[in-house]
């Protein structure tokens, strides 16, 4: 068999295979369209297990005010409540995982897989199954008993409840398989790799209790914690904050978080829904795909809150464009998505924002160059400060002109170019000056 014929007969396995998972996505989500439909007079429930030592009213007993993370936040304490527990959690963190393990892994791999999708140097797998299916029946069959270890949990802990939603559906758990476990070799995936298809919450009603709880779900589970993160140290983008485990419960892994009730009804109203964006923009913008930036933005605009302010932004989409999906600019800036850089621009992100070397979305256009991001950057109306420096002393056009030493290809050079020519003279001067001086 010669080698193009070879190649031939694995496209045609792989469009084959691609057909038949497209084919069953198809299926799924038709199948829950149905469930939507059946369900919109009678919305399927989490089932809830308060304990004998639990509040005397939880988040499902009222109607829920909507409050921001940072509210839920200082409701509890704040970060001071949470800095008398930092060494509490440090321990508890040791006692389950591996840190010595670890340390040498992350000096056995590159520097970069950290940022890779899915990757992961923890060994938290589930057992082998070739399908989906295999590991939704193995899920299927662990959730009772799941639910009654959870409400027993609850009745352990002080100002506990225990919240059990269904398993998670096919749809989500295939669109994850494919973003995060797909091999691109074979074009398969590694369904073994999810474990959150059975899921439940702790919820409880302070910090302190909050870490008794973990604390004796560790005693309870002891080597079968196979993960913890304390995102309550360490928060994600947005400052939603839970502690999340994984533990082996019956020989399948599930999901159990810890959280708060403030932190709860924050996800429940408003806060959560600014991750989402966010999440969502971080994905679109790595994609380069500027229809799901655009339909994120509107989305933004019509969910996050907050009035039109006097330069006529949403200032809840704007806040968090120029908070933490501010930094998404330096990703358009780098890749050169020109359109979607245009787009964050006009949705009121700050183009002068500096990453953590103190380069602007100028500086990092510049130096990969992508003349119409320079050009896209340049026509903000003075909006743009050019002589921002980075934490190396350097603006936008000097470290233009110390990428030009790199024999850069004609796109590059026309980018420096653009830059240099609504800068003037006396930019180009210093700028050069400084570039030789580095050089």
């Amino acid at each position: 068999m010669s080698e193009v014929t070879g190649l031939l007969l694995q496209f045609a396995a792989f469009r084959q295979e691609t057909q038949k998972q497209i084919k069953d996505l198809k299926k799924e989500v038709q199948e829950l369209r149905v469930i939507i439909a059946q369900n919109k007079e009678e919305p399927k429930k989490k089932i809830e297990i308060a304990g004998p030592k639990a509040a005397a009213k939880t988040t499902s007993d009222v109607k829920l005010e909507p409050i921001t993370y940072g509210e839920a936040l200082s409701m509890i304490g704040g970060t001071e409540a949470l800095a008398k527990q930092a060494e509490r959690s440090r321990a508890l963190c040791d006692s389950v995982n591996n840190a010595k393990l670890q340390a040498e892994l992350n000096h056995l791999f590159p520097h970069d897989t950290s940022k890779r999708t899915g990757f992961s140097t923890s060994l938290i797998n589930q057992k082998y199954v070739p399908t989906l299916d295999d590991l939704y029946s193995k899920a299927e069959a662990v959730l009772g008993d799941f639910s009654k270890m959870l409400g027993d949990l609850a009745d352990k802990s002080n100002n506990c409840r225990a919240v059990v939603g269904p398993l998670k559906s096919k749809v989500r758990a295939r669109m994850k398989g494919a973003f995060k476990y797909r091999n691109p070799k074979n074009n398969t995936i590694s369904w073994y790799r999810l474990t959150d298809l059975v899921r439940g919450t702790l919820e409880f009603t302070n910090v302190e209790d909050l870490y008794d709880g973990l604390n004796t779900l560790i005693q309870h589970f002891g080597d079968n914690v196979k993960e913890l993160n304390d995102r309550y140290q360490d928060p994600l983008p947005g400052g939603y904050r839970d502690i999340q485990t994984v533990v082996a419960f019956e020989g399948h892994m599930c999901e159990i978080q810890l959280n708060t009730a403030q932190m709860m009804q924050a996800k429940a109203t408003t806060g959560h829904r600014n991750y989402s964006v966010y999440r969502e923009l971080k994905s679109a913008v790595k994609a380069g795909d500027i229809s799901r930036v655009l339909n994120a933005f509107e989305f933004g605009r019509e969910h996050l809150g907050g009035a039109v302010d006097e330069e006529g932004d949403h200032s809840g989409l704007k806040q968090l464009l120029r908070g933490d999906a501010g930094i998404l600019i330096h990703t358009a800036a780098i890749e050169g998505y020109a359109e979607i850089l245009h787009a964050f621009l006009i949705y009121g992100a700050d183009p002068n924002m500096q990453d953590k070397n103190g380069d602007t979305a100028l500086h990092l256009a510049t130096f990969h160059g992508h003349e119409p991001c320079v050009w896209v950057l340049l026509h903000e109306e003075g909006h743009t400060d050019m002589d921002i420096q980075n934490n190396d002393g350097h603006t936008a056009l000097v470290k233009g002109y110390l990428m030009l030493w790199q024999r850069p290809p004609e796109p590059a050079v026309r980018a420096v170019s653009t830059l240099a020519q609504v800068c003037g003279v006396e930019r180009i001067k210093e700028a050069k000056t400084i570039a030789d001086a580095a050089i």
